[in-house]
């Protein structure tokens, strides 16, 4: 009777366990991309060049770019491939889930959240998910702050005023 009843006791315990164990790994990746989010930040006000955060969805990628002047005057951006700054590839079942960036330049292309100098940033939301739970990562644009919201959100944090609207 007690092996019976050690046996039911482990059959219900085991899935709990995996369970759990799946929610820690994806709070785990998403921590991460709010530590990149945080460092590009940072590093744009310490550095004074513009950071990029870019969001490969299709592949389940992020990494940190700086901008940097080439050989011949020209901006690009680089990797700056270290620390926070290195290019992560989600792992398991973790995916993207929605990515909304609203680009404070007016550009059309939203696969990256630009960090800059100024202490602005792209407003953004982006979604991390395991399709079971989510995680949203949010950034505020005339802060440039990344927060880390449990759950999905449904619109993207935008605390800009047009003086002349």
């Amino acid at each position: 009777m007690v092996i019976l009843l050690v046996a039911v006791l482990s059959g219900m315990t085991i899935p709990m366990l995996s369970g759990a164990t799946a929610s820690t790994h994806l709070k785990e990746q998403a921590q991460a991309l709010l530590a990149g989010a945080r460092y590009g930040r940072e590093y744009a006000l310490t550095h004074r060049v513009d950071c990029r955060l870019v969001i490969d969805s299709t592949t389940g990628q992020y990494a940190l770019q700086r901008e940097n002047e080439d050989a011949t005057g020209a901006q690009t951006f680089v990797s700056i491939g270290l620390g926070w700054g290195r290019p992560v590839v989600l792992s398991g079942n973790v995916r993207f889930g929605r990515v909304d960036i609203q680009p404070a330049d007016g550009r059309t292309e939203n696969s990256w959240i630009t960090f800059r100098p100024t202490g602005q940033a792209d407003a953004a939301l982006v979604e991390i998910t395991d399709g079971r739970w989510t995680y949203t990562l949010l950034v505020v644009p005339t802060s440039a702050r990344a927060t880390l919201t449990e759950g999905t959100v449904r619109a993207i944090p935008n605390d800009r005023v047009d003086l002349d609207a």
